[in-house]
């Protein structure tokens, strides 16, 4: 379906692990921003920074939304990744790819 983040205000661990099986990020607000702090209508481009420079533990990231008349709103999310391996699914988009990739790599 194409969803590669999910923000939320906070995650079930089976449901964060689940996410990140599927390679999806599985970000959440900080402080006391949530989702009932913004207007979202659907036709906002969202762009997040700060991916790529990911690692284990809680990483920030900035969600930035540019809405339909050209004004540009900022959101501090994070990123919270519990193990190397987490991090390797994610890096790899799940854990299929990651498997299959092992798999490739070792014949």
């Amino acid at each position: 379906m194409g969803v590669r983040a999910v923000v939320a205000e906070s995650y079930e661990r089976i449901h964060r692990s689940n996410l990140i099986g599927r390679g999806v990020l599985p970000l959440e607000f900080t402080g006391s921003d949530g989702a009932s702090s913004y207007t979202f209508t659907g036709e906002e481009e969202l762009t997040f920074e700060g991916v790529d420079a990911v690692s284990v533990g809680s990483s920030p990231v900035l969600l930035r939304v540019t809405r339909g008349d050209g004004r540009v709103e900022t959101v501090a999310l994070r990123l919270r990744i519990f193990s190397g391996q987490e991090l390797s699914y994610l890096r790899h988009g799940g854990i299929l790819p990651y498997v299959v990739r092992r798999t490739l790599d070792r014949s």
